[in-house]
């Protein structure tokens, strides 16, 4: 499991199958990228990821429609892995919360690498993007 505090690129090949969708920040793209989630998982028949990742997009999602003028989310599917990233224009790192249990925030990351194989971070031009990694039961790790 990953600290996700990585700034390199987790040598992770953008080769289909994928599925990207862009976003303005608004409330309407977490419930619009958990349904692209589950839509891609469903033709990948990637089915047994469907909670973990769902959480994942919308936690990811959450945290960049605050912060962000431009959201991107990107799900692609690699040797029985599904990974999903959301890139958005906000040079602001990902900072975990305290976490307390009757807080309505601050737990998005905790969730994120509870739900996770892996998970990080990386700078790109104007922004940044946060990706996490899930692997299907049996699916060989690295």
């Amino acid at each position: 499991m990953s600290s996700g505090v990585t700034e390199t690129d987790p040598e992770l090949e953008h080769q289909p199958p994928y599925f990207a969708m862009a976003f303005k920040p608004a409330e309407v793209a977490v419930p619009a990228g958990r349904a692209l989630t589950r839509a891609a998982l469903e033709q990948w028949g990637m089915t047994d990821l469907k909670h973990a990742a769902t959480l994942i997009v919308s936690e990811l999602l959450t945290n960049s429609i605050r912060y962000a003028a431009a959201v991107t989310l990107l799900l692609y599917a690699q040797d029985g892995a599904l990974t999903v990233e959301v890139r958005d224009d906000s040079p602001e790192l990902p900072v975990a919360g305290e976490g307390l249990p009757m807080a309505e925030s601050g737990r998005g990351l905790f969730l994120v690498q509870a739900y996770s194989d892996d998970w990080g971070y990386r700078h790109v031009d104007g922004g940044k993007v946060i990706w996490a990694t899930v692997r299907a039961s049996g699916a060989a790790s690295g």
